[in-house]
């Protein structure tokens, strides 16, 4: 109830966000023209499936996707399960796959974006090294990767943390580990 907005809209709903938030979340009872209806007031959270949106403070991602605040900062905290560092599904929008983007997660998620680009470069450095910065995924049409040399390295490639230095390493060829059980 604390981090609840107490502000009401101009059509006289309550705000289903989070308090001293900059912008409101929009009415859950579709009530701004505006802008093209998004979520339900009744509609679940995507992230924990077990509440409607108004059952508790909720934040409309960058996306447009409205989840709420507790469970998308729980999903960011748990991070990747196992090992192998991987960036879904915690932090992407359980709806569209995209980034979470919210001012409100912005102390959360900027050591995620961080973490992400140095694993990216690592990859790509990697792939040149191994001379298949031109393989046929990558660059022919119809590739399953084509333009995206950053998808097929993280796609062939295993990046580990280290629990010393706490800095990401790579750690061999997916498909070896796949083999290997």
């Amino acid at each position: 109830a604390k981090e609840s907005c107490k502000k009401v809209h101009s059509c006289g709903h309550p705000c289903g966000g989070v308090a001293d938030e900059e912008v409101c979340l929009p009415c859950l009872e579709g009530c701004d023209k505006s802008i093209s209806h998004f979520a339900d007031s009744d509609d679940f959270c995507q992230i924990c499936w077990t509440e409607p949106l108004s059952a508790a403070p909720s934040i409309r991602l960058g996306c447009g996707h409205v989840v709420h605040y507790n469970c998308a900062k729980e999903l960011i905290a748990h991070r990747w399960n196992g090992p192998v560092i991987s960036f879904a599904p915690w932090s992407q929008c359980p709806s569209c796959k995209t980034t979470i983007d919210h001012p409100l997660l912005e102390e959360l998620m900027a050591p995620v974006r961080e973490l992400k680009a140095d694993v990216e470069r690592k990859a790509l450095m990697r792939l040149e090294f191994e001379k298949k910065d031109n393989d046929p995924e990558i660059v022919e049409e119809g590739g399953a990767f084509h333009g995206d040399p950053v998808g097929f390295a993280l796609n062939k490639y295993n990046y580990y943390m280290c629990y010393k230095c706490e800095k990401p390493y790579f750690g061999g060829e997916r498909d070896c580990g796949v083999a290997a059980g």
